[in-house]
């Protein structure tokens, strides 16, 4: 196995141009470390195999949850390293990690980093780092990915329009830590403690933990959705009354409709169960 890094560039990923910072990769990477550009969004099997083929020590996602989702799935059952440079739409694991999302001084970040344990978790086999969910948020991931503009204020966009007609179904959710049922409007699992830009809907989860948090959130009135966004702004929406909180190690969740759901923010097609499990010191992190 090389000792150097292979920097993975998503030259789509957050609506930003790279082609600037590729130029300071270029001359700043040793001779050990390799770059290659994920030139084709669609085409996940190549870049697995160009992954898979490097045999280097460490793999650095450089985009946003989507591609670290990517890459972090080719990792598990390695002793690879994961690494980050943000550069996508939140960022969330990025930002539960510390690290800086101005892309130069995460770089220096990387070649200072100690390798961490980080759980994942995984939905019906597949693979999340940072967050799932199951009902508002999927709609809105859904709607996300067929817009053109990326970046937050796309996110926004698509979130405003999905609110106007989102209905969510009746859900039902087994955990080992107690069952819940109701029509929620959010329904996330978090890993890290964040959807992405510090909008933080699980506060205190912790990457290496061993569990899995658990958000379920009823349609609130248009006050109560005042007081939500304020406490979710303000990382304290676990203290609001109309939300459920339980840590959990695995879940099944039915519905009385098929419903969609998302991973890092990739959507996935509507299901009618989604079991979800926690993955416990599942690769390393660089950070």
């Amino acid at each position: 196995m090389k000792k150097g890094k292979l920097f993975v560039v998503n030259p789509v990923s957050g609506g930003k141009s790279k082609s600037d910072f590729i130029a300071f990769l270029e001359s700043h990477i040793s001779e050990e470390d390799d770059i290659i550009i994920w030139a084709n969004s669609k085409d996940k099997n190549q870049i697995s195999e160009q992954i898979r083929l490097g045999g280097h020590q460490s793999v650095v996602a450089v985009g946003g949850d989507g591609t670290v989702n990517l890459i972090a799935g080719n990792l598990l059952g390695t002793n690879k390293q994961l690494g980050i440079i943000p550069f996508g739409s939140g960022n969330g694991l990025a930002r539960h990690l510390g690290l800086s999302m101005q892309p130069a001084k995460a770089f220096e970040q990387l070649n200072r980093a100690s390798p961490r344990p980080m759980d994942v978790g995984k939905v019906n086999g597949q693979l999340f780092c940072c967050t799932c969910g199951f009902s508002f948020d999927a709609a809105v991931a859904a709607k996300f990915a067929t817009l053109k503009a990326r970046g937050l204020k796309s996110y926004i966009s698509a979130g405003l329009e999905i609110m106007q007609e989102f209905t969510p179904p009746s859900f039902s959710v087994v955990t080992d830590n107690g069952n819940s049922k109701g029509n929620y409007y959010i329904l996330t699992i978090a890993n890290a403690n964040q959807y992405g830009n510090n909008v933080k809907i699980a506060p205190h989860a912790q990457i290496d933990d061993g569990l899995l948090e658990l958000v379920m959130i009823k349609k609130p009135s248009l006050p109560g959705l005042m007081v939500l966004v304020s406490r979710l702004l303000s990382n304290k929406i676990l203290s609001a009354a109309q939300v459920k909180h339980k840590s959990i190690v695995a879940c099944k969740i039915t519905a009385d409709t098929p419903f969609a759901f998302h991973l890092d923010g990739e959507p996935f097609e509507p299901v009618r169960s989604a079991s979800a499990e926690i993955v416990k010191n599942a690769l390393p992190v660089l950070a």
